[in-house]
């Protein structure tokens, strides 16, 4: 049997291997100053500050909103933590922080487990052969080698727990779930924060629609997907915001309300952005299903486009012939046969807009064909282009 203070000192090895995990995901802030210092002078973290892996994954969310789809594709570590050094706005610092602060939270929970794991075990261990050294030794070998290796988190983590044993959450499901969820709020946060390609957007109230996993569970499916379709619901984002905090009641799934995702442990639905308008048609393709509200909503925003040109320096721009002067019909337009076709259609607008800075009808009228030209050059494309360019 172990003594008291043997057990002592077991416990105080978990603590020290959390304050470790916290580090790994939330960051420095959220561990004990003390218990920090002793994992650098041990040298099982760096000296210098390095962002979190919650912060990573935030990132990754964010640069998944922001590129194409053969982009993402190709997107690497390097890019990663090349994005990662660049400067956080207000509002993206606010959801990092809540993601790490939940982070160590749940992380916190789980050693607190093991430790009581841990108690449980040694109670009932007078027929073993359990001692100090071997679980100290097999819980200090996990995570040395981890570090020293760069093994992955859920390697490490996997490792870990089975060393010891015994918890009622497994490693493998917090992390995934922590760090899903952190890269859901990236993606999120671009969409609220109404810059680059989502200036056009309506911040918390844009369109979305939460694309469930593949092997999502019955649960996801009935929350994300239309039941008489069998496609994705479209939620105003400020309905999944309003929603978070909402799922503890008992029993579950009879309150259970859709969330940005994570909506479980362990679930890896993606929210996707859904430009007004947008939506699955009867094949189940993503692209223009009403041309009115589409086309509404960038004359919506065309008045804002001229006031922001019209404040601009002008160009000189060359002359083009009076042949090139007209803009097309909608009816030239819809005869195209590729959007290769409609996209030099658009093009030829776009130039022809630039000549009506002075005349605002005109320069509305040039805009409005320009939207129209692409949604038409989007619904030619196939599935995998279409998505690139939305």
């Amino acid at each position: 049997m172990l003594t008291r203070a043997q057990i002592e000192k077991l416990a105080e090895i978990i603590r020290k291997h959390a304050s470790w995990a916290v580090w790994k995901f939330a960051g420095d802030k959220y561990v004990d100053p003390a218990d920090l210092d002793r994992l650098k002078k041990e040298g099982l973290i760096p000296t210098d500050v390095q962002p979190s892996a919650i912060e990573h994954a935030f990132v990754l969310g964010r640069m998944e909103s922001l590129l194409k789809e053969a982009e993402w594709k190709n997107f690497s570590w390097d890019q990663l933590l090349e994005a990662t050094t660049s400067r956080h706005t207000e509002l993206q610092q606010a959801q990092i922080a809540a993601a790490q602060f939940s982070a160590s939270i749940t992380l916190r929970g789980l050693f607190e487990d093991i430790q009581q794991g841990l108690y449980r075990d040694l109670a009932r261990s007078t027929g073993k052969a359990v001692t100090e050294a071997v679980v100290k030794d097999r819980v200090a070998e996990e995570i040395k080698s981890g570090v020293e290796q760069r093994k992955n988190y859920i390697k490490v983590a996997n490792g870990l727990i089975g060393s010891i044993k015994e918890t009622k959450r497994n490693w493998h499901r917090v992390a995934s779930t922590e760090l899903h969820a952190a890269k859901e709020k990236g993606f999120v946060t671009e969409i609220l924060s109404g810059e680059g390609i989502y200036r056009r957007a309506d911040g918390p109230d844009s369109l979305v629609a939460v694309t469930p996993d593949p092997d999502a569970c019955t649960d996801c499916n009935r929350l994300y997907l239309d039941p008489s379709t069998g496609y994705p619901k479209i939620f105003k984002l400020s309905e999944l915001l309003a929603n978070e905090g909402t799922n503890y009641a008992r029993p579950w799934r009879e309150h259970a309300r859709p969330v940005v995702p994570p909506l479980h442990p362990h679930c890896f639905c993606r929210v996707r952005y859904v430009p007004p308008g947008w939506g699955w048609n009867d094949e189940g393709r993503f692209t223009v299903v009403d041309s009115d509200r589409y086309m509404g909503h960038l004359k919506a925003n065309i008045d804002k486009s001229i006031d922001i040109l019209k404040k601009a320096a002008p160009e000189d721009h060359e002359l083009l012939n009076s042949a090139q002067k007209d803009l097309p019909t909608t009816q030239e337009i819809d005869a195209a046969q590729s959007p290769d076709e409609v996209l030099k259609m658009a093009e030829h607008i776009k130039k022809l807009r630039d000549l009506y800075n002075d005349d605002p009808d005109k320069y509305r009228e040039a805009m409005q064909l320009y939207y129209y030209a692409h949604a038409k050059a989007v619904d030619l494309m196939d599935q995998e282009t279409s998505d690139a360019a939305v």
